[in-house]
């Protein structure tokens, strides 16, 4: 299909698709891998297409971000799978979660929250069964973004990080993020009985998962021994093909109860699922973190409290002597010992919060020049903090890097603004990410003014604005490099001015902007 028709083309047949509302649903079942239960399914769209048979997403996803189909069809996918969820719900399956993929561009889409509002409602599903899958790019602009997953959170739904490990992470970024689940990516999984390097990756986001309160659930488990290692490394969920492809909603109803009977027939038996064993693999999973952060130029530590004050246990790692530091320096002692009072203020307020069995209390310092961020692990027994365990990364490269960046933006800024070209910078369809000073003040806004307009059209007369789009997916669809015309904008106070415009295609890497230069037209 790709290969014998045009950009153009497969568009169109996207559009028709959608208007004739040929795609469907496949679920995959997610099971508890403890409990044997069923808990959930993934929506898997499907494209039924009249010439190509059935189409799968990886063929198809990908020209619907680019034309911006995604978000129609993306709706079309979430009231399929609410709509069916309500029918098993009349079935007595009304227990099930649904999962439901939302791209980038969905979740950057103003209004989404209200869209997913709506369609709960006109299909009357319980928010809590609904499960809103994102994937790591989208913390690439973590505070646009932050403002929709809470508005999912408080409308009820739960949300997951799919195919985590694979894209931009953070772990700054991931203690602050509104979401239930991690979800291992199934390129980890897959390898990680054959390959020790992924079989560490999968214990330690387990690890990190159990640290964050999150769920954690495995993609692609197709082995007995997949399982087995999920299992022993304490695993919530899991989906692949040792339970079942994705299949259609008739077939998933018929299949849970062969589905639910796996876990035991393939996993584990009930004595190594035992508390103690459990307990056992938590202790392992701890200290195979704890070797992870060593390996990656890091520290741990141990403290508990004495008299009312944190004394280290334990302190070990390469990071702790470029830091100027010394074990005999640290153990033993309270932090007012090694530290200035100020430092080990600020280093007990998260202690605390630690010794007060708080899961996951994660901080980032400076110590004689090196930058880090600690997370702090409290050991439990009989109900009572005995300990906590900490550990310490180096970040100096990255905070290093963080400042360069934002040097060389404010460097880039300020050449852009002496430049006395009129030019405008566009991402996406049309969003305004730039506009040069000259410009700025011939539209009459001022450098207060921020951001001028979130959409280019928005400053465009409404008769020149589907001229400007055309133009915007031709350039972006095509090998052409440059598109000229004219256009009437808008200024602030509502006065127009006709523009010749030249636009031109600039490509970094894997990201493309636009950028927009303009020159004032002058009749004699």
């Amino acid at each position: 299909m790709e290969s014998s028709s045009s950009a153009t083309k497969q568009e169109c047949e996207l559009r028709r698709g959608l208007q004739e509302e040929e795609f469907f649903l496949h679920y995959q079942p997610r099971m508890n891998i403890r409990t044997g239960e069923m808990m959930g399914a993934e929506a898997l769209v499907r494209w039924s297409h009249p010439e190509y048979g059935v189409v799968y997403p990886d063929t198809f996803i990908p020209l619907a971000e680019t034309t911006g189909l995604i978000i129609p069809l993306g709706e079309e996918v979430l009231r399929q799978a609410c709509l069916q969820h309500k029918e098993w719900e009349m079935q007595g399956l009304g227990s099930i979660v649904v999962s439901v993929n939302f791209s980038p561009r969905q979740i950057y889409e103003s209004g989404i929250v209200e869209n997913v509002a709506t369609i709960l409602h006109e299909t009357g599903m319980d928010p809590k069964f609904l499960e809103i899958e994102i994937t790591e790019n989208v913390m690439i602009d973590v505070d646009h973004v932050l403002g929709s997953l809470r508005g999912f959170k408080a409308l009820g739904v739960s949300i997951s990080l799919d195919d985590f490990g694979t894209g931009y992470s953070s772990l700054s970024y991931l203690k602050n993020l509104p979401i239930d689940k991690l979800k291992i990516d199934q390129s980890f999984v897959f390898t990680s009985t054959s390959d020790m390097n992924d079989q560490s990756l999968v214990k330690t986001i387990i690890a990190i998962g159990h640290q964050l309160n999150l769920g954690v659930v495995a993609e692609g488990v197709e082995t007995r021994e997949h399982l087995v290692l999920l299992q022993r490394n304490l695993c919530e969920e899991a989906q692949g093909y040792l339970f079942s492809k994705p299949v259609p909603a008739s077939v998933f109803k018929e299949q849970m109860r062969v589905w639910e009977g796996m876990v035991k027939e393939r996993g584990v038996g009930d004595a190594e699922n035992s508390i103690w064993q459990r307990e056992k693999a938590f202790a392992l999973e701890r200290e195979d973190l704890l070797r992870t952060v060593q390996k990656q130029q890091g520290f741990t530590f141990k403290y508990e409290r004495r008299d009312g004050l944190f004394i280290h246990t334990m302190c070990e790692g390469g990071l702790l002597y470029k830091m100027d530091l010394l074990p005999e320096q640290v153990v033993g002692r309270p932090l007012r010992h090694f530290f200035s009072d100020q430092t080990a203020e600020y280093k007990e307020f998260y202690y605390e919060r630690a010794w007060n069995g708080e899961q996951g209390v994660m901080y980032e310092g400076n110590i004689n020049g090196v930058s880090y961020i600690a997370s702090l692990s409290p050991v439990v027994s009989g109900n009572q903090v005995v300990e906590v365990i900490g550990s310490c990364i180096d970040i100096s490269n990255r905070k290093r890097m963080e400042e360069r960046l934002v040097q060389k933006e404010k460097s880039y800024q300020r050449l852009l603004d002496r430049l006395a070209e009129k030019l405008i910078l566009l991402e996406d369809m049309g969003t305004i990410t730039y506009m040069s000073a000259s410009l700025r003040r011939m539209f009459e806004y001022e450098e207060t003014d921020g951001q001028v307009a979130p959409l280019l059209k928005e400053i465009i007369v409404e008769s020149d604005r589907l001229f400007m789009e055309e133009n915007l997916k031709k350039l972006r669809a095509s090998n052409m490099d440059t598109v000229s015309g004219y256009v009437t904008f808008v200024k602030k106070k509502g006065r127009l001015q006709e523009m010749k415009f030249r636009m031109m295609r600039i490509t970094e890497e894997k990201d493309t902007s636009i950028a927009l230069v303009l020159e004032k037209l002058r009749y004699a």
